[in-house]
C-alpha cells in the first residue's frame, strides 16, 4: 500500500512537472524557435495528447489502488452529486471548445498592444 502511495505521488509530480513545463512561455518560445510557423498549428494537439499521456498511470493507478472507502451518501443525496458533475463535465467541455485561442504561441509571447497579441474577446 505505501509503495504504491509513492509511486501515485511521483507520477503526480511528474505530471505537474511536464505539464507545468510544456505551458510555459520559455518553452512555448523554445518550440516557435525551433518549428517555426508550424508550432501554432500542432502546438495544442501535442499539448493535450502529453497531458493526456502523462496523466493515464496516474488514472490507472487510483483504479487498481482506490484506497479506503472515506465515506458513503445516501442515495438522495448522491444523485444531488452526480448532477453537479455532469453539470460540471459539460461546463469543462465547452471550456475546452473555446479554449484554442489560448494556445496560440506567437500572441502568447508577443507584447501588448501588438497585432500578434490580439484583443480580449469576452
Amino acid at each position: 500500500m505505501v509503495s504504491s502511495t509513492i509511486i501515485l505521488v511521483l507520477c503526480l509530480m511528474a505530471f505537474a512537472t511536464i505539464h507545468s513545463l510544456t505551458a510555459s512561455l520559455p518553452f512555448k518560445g523554445m518550440i516557435l524557435r525551433v518549428m517555426g510557423s508550424r508550432s501554432e498549428k500542432y502546438y495544442m494537439l501535442a499539448y493535450s495528447l502529453i497531458s493526456v499521456l502523462t496523466v493515464l498511470p496516474l488514472v490507472y493507478l487510483i483504479y487498481k489502488y482506490p484506497g479506503p472507502i472515506l465515506y458513503i451518501i445516501p442515495s438522495p443525496w448522491r444523485w444531488f452529486m452526480v448532477g453537479g458533475q455532469l453539470i460540471g463535465a459539460l461546463i469543462g467541455a465547452r471550456g475546452l471548445l473555446d479554449a484554442p485561442h489560448r494556445f496560440k504561441i506567437r500572441a502568447q509571447l508577443s507584447a501588448p498592444n501588438t497585432p500578434e497579441a490580439g484583443s480580449l474577446n469576452i
